[in-house]
């Protein structure tokens, strides 16, 4: 759904048209203007019109309703959610069956379980509820992305962090918590993104990393994250051929 004036309307057309409807597996949704009609209400108020939705994207939530008790209930099939800005929404205690992904900017006063969880990104975390989550779910979990509020659970200690994520294969760090260690050998990581914050990172940087994680294999990083280093500009290439020599690849992203 492109246009954010016309969400709205498509999503009432949908719900007057079900039998089309029940064929949708993806919703993706651009940012919600709370008086351009209440988008989501109208949709978690009829379920049965997309009985095989897999995947919902929200940008913004903006309802006064309960939020997570309407999935639940109305979406026993979703395998992803992504969920930007919002406020606190409810709390209570709520189970997802089915959901493999979860993306949330913010986790508010709430508890989750995912029974089927692999894959979590949260920008906000909020010690409590949020610890709980990830002791039940940690062990499940085959990637992390951390955003720079994360920075309490990393502090905790390298044995304890790795030992809560034993299956994980792929972190998302913000690159200020760079004095983390990584995991034994053993440990199934191989891959990691490292995100600036008000910083942008050096190839000493990243070749300091890599010694710390030694079972990384490959590191992403968008190419604007590089920089000049004292007066000589190191490219990409000189980057990706010194972690080579170290066994690990450099993925760039293009952000």
């Amino acid at each position: 759904m492109e246009y954010y004036t016309d969400q709205a309307v498509i999503v009432q057309h949908l719900v007057q048209n079900p039998s089309p409807s029940s064929n949708l597996t993806t919703l993706i949704f651009s940012y919600i203007y709370p008086d351009r009609g209440n988008v989501i209400d109208v949709l978690l108020d009829n379920p049965s019109v997309f009985l095989n939705l897999r995947c919902l994207v929200f940008p913004n939530l903006d309802t006064n309703r309960p939020f997570w008790g309407r999935i639940q209930d109305g979406f026993p099939k979703l395998v992803t959610l992504v969920i930007g800005h919002s406020r606190g929404i409810d709390d209570g205690h709520y189970t997802l069956q089915s959901l493999e992904t979860l993306e949330m900017d913010s986790w508010f006063n709430f508890q989750l379980s995912c029974p089927a969880l692999k894959h979590l990104s949260i920008r906000g975390y909020t010690s409590g509820v949020m610890d709980e989550f990830m002791r039940i779910h940690g062990n499940q979990l085959e990637s992390l992305l951390l955003g720079d509020q994360g920075s309490p659970l990393l502090a905790r200690g390298p044995q304890k962090f790795w030992s809560t994520f034993p299956h994980l294969e792929l972190l998302g760090i913000y690159f200020r918590a760079r004095n983390i260690r990584g995991p034994r050998l053993e440990h199934p990581l191989r891959h990691l993104r490292l995100f600036p914050f008000g910083e942008s990172i050096s190839l000493d940087d990243v070749l300091s990393m890599i010694e710390s994680f030694r079972t990384v294999t490959h590191i992403y990083l968008a190419v604007q994250d590089l920089v000049q280093v004292g007066d000589i500009l190191r490219p990409v290439d000189e980057l990706r051929d010194r972690c080579r020599e170290r066994g690990v690849e450099i993925v760039e992203l293009r952000e």
